[in-house]
């Protein structure tokens, strides 16, 4: 049994490996940044360190680094354990910091185990250790084919980085909060770039200060002790608002000379790149010590600015989708407090309306043949009058209640609800003669109350706007795809393609009441509730050819 310790700045990592490691029969220890593992690899001499790379406060590089000047600890067996777009970084760190076994992350159990047993010394490694000294190849072939490998070695290195880039745009697109996307970015940039610490730094709209600060790979402690955002002054202030990269050596390990604030930890190194997509600039990204090495490569600005062009987009897509959402809540509210006072504006115009048309059918009875012809004239459009405004207000609290009052969606014959809209109809059927046919109708998930509804509404628009002819009306069903397709047809006198929208619109009339009566509500109540069970509505006509009406309901097999 060995002594291992976990380096890593995420515990499930971590946990990963101790639940796996334990299991074999080793002593775990855990470590959650460089400084801390070194206080503790002084305390508890493990026989083995495996340590990530990126880490917060110290990083693996750095923490191996200080461990190799210990003369008690320069020999210890340590396994860089990194992700796989970092392996050919990771192996050239190993190489400068002593380390002989890399290993890359996601890797399998066995694989891990064997790489351990090897650190250990228990068997020969199955995976090819770092090597520490390169010997000159005096074969100008070999030279050219290491040349060859090394090359294709960076290309490879270049693709892994895309493939993250991708998997962070992947990432990115279904994050719907600003903030977070923003720290998501910050994270992952740190990580694929390979720098000690990242930030983004946002702009106030139109001015040239930052409104938002976002950080990634400093500790909290060192946050607070940052404080206010960066000022602007230096090669920061004047770069700010500009949209090229900048790409910074040895500047000296003084954060205040780019313009951080003072309290930053020291950068030797440092590369900025804008946050900008094709309608604005939104801030900057900040990537500042480059691991195990004293530059960020020109590789490293090109993937910045690929990546920063992406994290532009994802939040730009993440504000207008925030403004969608408000619009949108305003919308449902507005919609909310409009029906709430059509519900009561209609509800409290009952009680004085029942109260005139009380006192009309008592003239009506007490006057009418008794006054002259222009009194009884008079009352008879008074008493119309009532019976419309009437009409009028239960349409307009049907239409208001439809939202809050319907009832959930269940499997109902079609044949039934069309059966209960006729008889609703029957005495405008027999006065009107109409002939009403149609094809054999299946179940649907919907509420039958309301579909009875539509179908009354459509029906009798159809007996209502008739022609010369006897009206002929037929209604027919159809499959199509995922969703089914209903039709009732008549040979009325048709309509305008030009009002096919608009005689869906409430109290949208195209004749004149005492031509053909109504509220012109009717069509905008069959549309809502249409609506409401997800499918569409609309009509095709020709004047004096008659008029379909389609509307649409999606095909659900259950609730």
């Amino acid at each position: 049994m060995a002594t291992i310790m976990i380096v890593d700045d995420r515990p499930t990592n971590r946990q990963l490996l101790v639940t796996l490691l334990g299991y074999a029969g080793h002593r775990m220890l855990e470590a959650a940044d460089g400084e801390q593992a070194l206080n503790l690899t002084r305390a508890e001499n493990p026989d083995l360190i495996i340590t990530d790379i990126l880490m917060p406060t110290m990083d693996g590089y750095e923490f191996v680094r200080q461990l190799r000047t210990d003369p008690d600890f320069a020999s210890m067996p340590v396994i860089f354990y990194t992700a796989t777009y970092r392996d050919r970084e990771a192996r050239s760190l190993a190489r400068a910091a002593g380390v002989q076994y890399v290993l890359t992350k996601p890797a399998e159990p066995q694989a891990i185990l064997n790489m351990v047993n090897a650190a250990l010394g228990h068997v020969q490694a199955s995976a090819k250790p770092s090597e520490l000294i390169t010997r000159p190849i005096p074969d100008p072939v070999q030279v050219v084919s290491s040349k060859l490998t090394a090359k294709m070695g960076e290309l490879d290195s270049l693709g892994q980085r895309l493939e993250a880039l991708i998997e962070l745009v992947l990432k990115l697109s279904s994050e719907r909060e600003p903030v977070r996307l923003l720290e998501i970015a910050c994270d992952a940039a740190r990580v694929i770039i390979g720098a000690k610490y990242a930030a983004i730094g946002m702009l106030e709209e139109g001015a040239q200060t930052l409104k938002q600060f976002i950080v990634s790979g400093i500790d909290s402690e060192t946050i607070a002790r940052i404080g206010s955002l960066p000022t602007g002054r230096g090669i920061l202030g004047k770069r700010l608002n500009e949209g090229q990269p900048l790409r910074l050596m040895d500047i000296r390990a003084d954060p205040h000379s780019v313009g951080f604030p003072p309290a930053h930890p020291p950068m030797h190194s440092f590369l900025s790149v804008p946050l900008a997509s094709p309608t604005g600039l939104y801030g900057r990204l900040y990537l500042t010590e480059k691991i195990g090495k004293s530059e960020f490569s020109e590789e490293d600005e090109h993937v910045s600015v690929a990546l920063a062009a992406q994290v532009a987009v994802a939040y730009e897509n993440a504000i207008r989708y925030a403004e969608i959402q408000r619009i949108a809540e305003n919308l449902r509210r507005s919609n909310a407090e409009l029906e709430q006072f059509a519900y009561v504006a209609s509800h409290d115009l009952q009680e004085p309306l029942r109260m005139i048309s009380s006192y009309l059918q008592l003239l009506v009875r007490r006057y009418q043949g008794k006054l002259d012809s222009d009194a009884d004239e008079f009352i008879a459009f008074a008493v119309d009058g009532a019976k419309r405004m009437q009409n009028l207000i239960n349409d307009l609290l049907t239409y208001s209640r439809l939202s809050t009052q319907g009832k959930p969606l269940v499997l109902t014959s079609c044949e039934t609800i069309l059966d209960n809209a006729l008889t609703n109809l029957r005495v405008a059927i027999e006065e009107s003669n109409a002939t009403i046919m149609h094809d054999p109708l299946s179940a649907i998930f919907c509420d039958p109350t309301q579909l009875v509804q539509v179908f009354q509404n459509l029906l009798d628009n159809s007996i209502k706007f008739r022609g010369p002819q006897v009206p002929q009306i037929h209604v027919s069903a159809s499959r199509e795809e995922s969703e089914w397709m209903f039709s009732v047809r008549d040979n009325g006198i048709g309509l305008d393609p030009k009002f096919g929208q608009r005689i869906f619109d409430i109290f949208q009339r195209l004749h004149s009441g005492s031509s053909y009566p109504g509220t012109g509500i009717g069509l905008a109540i069959c549309k809502r509730i249409i609506q409401r069970h997800g499918g569409r509505i609309w009509v095709q006509s020709i004047p004096g050819e008659g008029a379909t009406f389609y509307f649409t309901l999606p095909v659900k097999e259950t609730l």
